[in-house]
């Protein structure tokens, strides 16, 4: 076995953390110019040496982060939270005695429903729902009892975490 064969077994079985040096072991023989091969800096080598690598692991932090929070952002509005939904009687509301909502979501399924009851005379004149629904679009069926029979509208409405006004009064006069 050759000098330079013995130098890159002995490199192999060595540990990667004791290596100084990246240069052969028969670069090691040579002096350096103008002094002993002890007396130049040890060179270190490996990922860690290349430039700006050190400087890009807080970045993939940060960009990891930034997309976590992206998407939990996303997934927050497709939960269900609080919407404010006034439904406007107007004149015509001491001639209702009930109000049925029913929010229908864009594949047609239910979302929710409410049924509102009143003593003749006692409707108010704006009826307030505060329901549970992920933000979007849906048609909005309020069906509303009065004295002289059953009416039902629909609106398409969208829902955004703010409140929202459908204006009923209209339908309610216009049959009487």
């Amino acid at each position: 076995m050759s000098r330079e064969d013995d130098a890159a077994v002995d490199a192999r079985s060595e540990p990667a953390a004791s290596r100084t040096s990246a240069a052969p072991a028969a670069a090691e023989d040579a002096p350096a110019e103008g002094g002993a091969a002890e007396d130049a800096p040890p060179v270190r080598g490996g990922p860690a040496a290349a430039p700006g690598v050190g400087s890009r692991r807080p970045i993939t932090r940060f960009a990891f982060l930034l997309v976590g929070l992206l998407v939990a952002l996303y997934l927050g509005t497709l939960r269900p939270q609080e919407q404010h939904v006034r439904v406007v009687l107007g004149a015509g509301a001491p001639d209702v005695t009930a109000v049925d909502l029913q929010y229908v979501a864009g594949d047609g399924e239910v979302a929710r429903e409410a049924h509102f009851a009143y003593p003749a005379g006692a409707a108010p004149r704006v009826v307030a729902h505060e329901p549970q629904l992920p933000n979007g679009e849906y048609r909005l069926q309020i069906e509303v009892d009065a004295r002289d029979g059953r009416r039902g509208v629909q609106r398409q409405v969208t829902l955004g975490g703010g409140s929202t006004q459908v204006d009923v009064s209209g339908a309610l006069a216009r049959e009487h």
